[in-house]
């Protein structure tokens, strides 16, 4: 209270193993506590849902760890790599689905900032998946997100062309950008 001047727009990052702490079951308090809340301060939210950050107790979900390898961060480094496997992009897909299908008709929910691959979902590591891999994964927060500007580090120049040809995309550089 009192470090941060009012403001019409809330950034919110979600963890994955947050939103979905055991396999299919969502957490949907926890977002529509956080949407309520923006309602009650005549607020919007962005929100991006992550798979995993830079710290080591903000990994993917132990669920997901079960079922495929999951790099552990290395000791002394910052940044870890994010699952190679390709059922990576597809149990995340089915949570952004999930995230899409009971949100993204919210007139609070103004943004989706897109996860990539990687920490913080920054798509640092997008290189460990084929592009059809990526454009399918990119085509759920399209076709889940119809109502909901789209905003993200599509780096690659493939990747902002694909999702051009479904829905108009933001893009941003650590921090809002246009």
């Amino acid at each position: 209270q009192g470090y941060y001047p009012d403001c019409s727009v809330v950034y919110i990052r979600i963890l994955w193993k947050e939103f979905e702490p055991r396999e299919g079951e969502f957490n949907y308090t926890f977002v529509e506590d956080i949407l309520q809340k923006a309602r009650e301060n005549d607020q919007t939210v962005m929100f991006r849902l992550m798979q995993h950050s830079t710290r080591e107790t903000d990994d993917v979900p132990d669920w997901l760890k079960e079922k495929i390898e999951c790099p552990a961060r290395p000791i002394g480094k910052r940044v870890k790599e994010c699952p190679s496997d390709p059922d990576f992009l597809v149990y995340f897909g089915r949570a952004v689905k999930a995230f899409g299908d009971r949100f993204a008709s919210d007139p609070t929910l103004a943004f989706m900032d897109i996860s990539l691959p990687g920490s913080w979902g920054e798509g640092s590591h997008i290189d460990l998946f084929t592009q059809d891999q990526v454009k399918t994964f990119a085509d759920i927060y399209t076709s889940s997100f119809k109502n909901t500007l789209l905003i993200g580090q599509a780096r690659p120049s493939w990747l902002m062309e694909h999702f051009w040809k479904s829905a108009p995309l933001g893009w941003r550089a650590d921090c809002i950008g246009q």
